[in-house]
């Protein structure tokens, strides 16, 4: 028996050293490919090795981070695929990429972007990044120029996929700031010219001094019909209802008809005359003037700004008047031009 402990007891311390000698050999090894080698994860991405990384939960923590990221105008970040990893032990030598890999994600993630257009009566002028600088913007706009010029300033949500140039509160508002002065000041002197008008011509019979028959040129002034209807008496016409021949052309049509301005001018004049009726100066530029006479009614007061196709007016028989129509004058410098030569051909 005791032959048998002996045995075992033998055996067991064998074991035990062959064990030790095992786990040293595999420790020293270990220890050879570790000074050898290194764990690292290689990188496939879109069916392209793009090397190695150390840390692939690392590497899917930068791409999570920069996908979730909502800075610089970002709405929304997709990728088309994720990075696949296949662990390896490589050289020490040989050099990882987690910024190559990082980089070639982001050149191909598809990005949405969201920012602000401003826009100047309906043409975008800049874009800002955010809600708050873009009503900012508007707000200061609208309290410096709103009243003094018609102008329209909006704000429009954008999405995307390519960014445009986006500037900073103080650029748009001075880029935006400098057309609106310069529209306020074209105002300013289109005003002054109307008052000058104004205190020259006060009524029906100062107004035109003098006809032209002959085409003159308006310069870089396109006019429109102010009314559709029936011509019922041309310029120059003589009639007995009237004390000269006549200055302006008539455009039969209904009563409450809406009368256009046919291009942007200032209102120099708007109310009542014995000869005229309810009736509309509007001066031009180039020293173009216009009149619409006989309205029913008067939509417009001396000296608002109007656009070319505002409703300034309506058809009436107001005046020295035989029925519903519009009488419109054409002046240049005072002088009476014929209206056919330009409208109505």
């Amino acid at each position: 028996m005791k032959a048998i402990f002996r045995g075992i007891k033998h055996y067991t311390k064998l074991l035990f050293k062959l064990a030790f000698i095992i786990i040293l050999g595999v420790i020293i090894i270990s220890i050879g490919l570790l000074i050898k080698y290194k764990p690292a994860f290689e990188v496939t991405f879109l069916e392209e090795n793009l090397g190695y990384v150390s840390n692939k939960y690392e590497v899917e923590e930068e791409i999570n981070n920069y996908v979730d990221n909502k800075e610089n105008c970002i709405a929304d970040v997709e990728l088309s695929e994720r990075p696949q990893y296949n662990f390896k032990l490589i050289s020490n030598s040989e050099q990882t990429n987690e910024e190559g890999v990082l980089s070639k994600v982001a050149d191909t993630a598809i990005v949405t972007y969201r920012m602000f257009a401003i826009k100047l009566n309906g043409e975008v002028r800049d874009y800002v990044e955010s809600l708050e600088e873009a009503e900012e913007l508007v707000a200061s706009m609208q309290k410096e120029y709103g009243e003094e010029i018609n102008v329209d300033l909006t704000i429009e949500e954008v999405y995307t996929k390519e960014i445009p140039e986006v500037v900073a509160i103080e650029t748009a508002k001075a880029e935006i700031g400098e057309e609106l002065g310069v529209k306020l000041q074209q105002k300013l002197e289109l005003k002054e010219e109307a008052l000058a008008f104004t205190k020259v011509y006060t009524s029906r019979g100062a107004n035109v001094s003098r006809m032209s028959k002959s085409v003159v040129d308006l310069g870089d002034i396109d006019l429109i019909e102010p009314v559709k209807g029936t011509i019922s008496s041309r310029f120059g016409a003589i009639s007995s209802i009237r004390p000269s021949a006549h200055k302006g052309l008539d455009i039969a049509t209904a009563n409450g008809t809406g009368i256009k301005v046919v291009a942007d001018g200032i209102v120099t004049f708007a109310g009542w005359d014995k000869y005229y009726g309810n009736y509309v100066m509007v001066l031009h530029k180039n020293g173009i003037e216009t009149c619409y006479a006989h309205c029913s009614k008067l939509y417009v007061e001396a000296g608002e700004e109007v656009k070319q196709g505002d409703i300034i007016a309506a058809v009436g028989s107001t005046g020295n008047s035989t029925g519903n129509h519009l009488h419109l004058e054409i002046r240049k410098d005072g002088v009476a031009l014929n209206p056919l030569h330009y409208l109505y051909k």
